[in-house]
């Protein structure tokens, strides 16, 4: 008898142990919070890639990246005016919220989910593959009315996971 009751206790153990590693994605106030603590970094972002537009027409996937990496994020959906680098919709089988239905701060957007970091480029795949909390921040590059081109997006990991080379 006491291994037969054993067995649903084990079982029990074992669901409760894998929904405590289960990834969930983060709520809007986490967003609200990982947005407020990038703020700064996506604003030098912007200040990078308009000084760069300023003295040349064309930004190339090796800058783009440098400032992306330099920003901390994930990746980049460009706007046709910027290349995009390691685009990085998240899960919508997790409740991803896109930018467009998120927080509205300022000419920001912010949208949240859980974002994957596997990826291949020329046979060589990169990241883990897993699921990572994170946000993802739209806007306008430069003032209202800019004519640069349609918004950008800029994806950021939460969990503390590296950006894959």
């Amino acid at each position: 008898m006491m291994r037969s009751s054993a067995i649903p206790t084990l079982a029990a153990l074992a669901c409760v142990a894998a929904l405590a590693c289960e990834v969930t994605p983060p709520d809007e106030a986490k967003a609200r919070a990982a947005f407020g603590e990038r703020r700064a970094a996506i604003e030098a972002f912007e200040d990078q890639v308009l000084s760069t537009i300023a003295i040349r027409t064309e930004i190339g996937d090796p800058q783009i990246t440098a400032f992306v990496v330099g920003a901390g994020a994930l990746g980049l959906d460009g706007n046709g005016l910027l290349p995009s680098v390691l685009p990085c919709p998240p899960g919508t089988k997790h409740g991803a919220v896109a930018p467009d239905d998120g927080l509205a701060i300022d000419r920001y957007r912010i949208g949240w989910g859980l974002y994957q970091t596997a990826w291949e480029t020329d046979g060589t795949k990169h990241g883990d593959g897993d699921y990572h909390p994170g946000i993802t921040v739209k806007w306008r590059l430069g003032d209202e009315g800019s004519p640069l081109g349609d918004p950008v997006q800029l994806c950021f990991l939460l969990d503390g996971t590296p950006r894959p080379p």
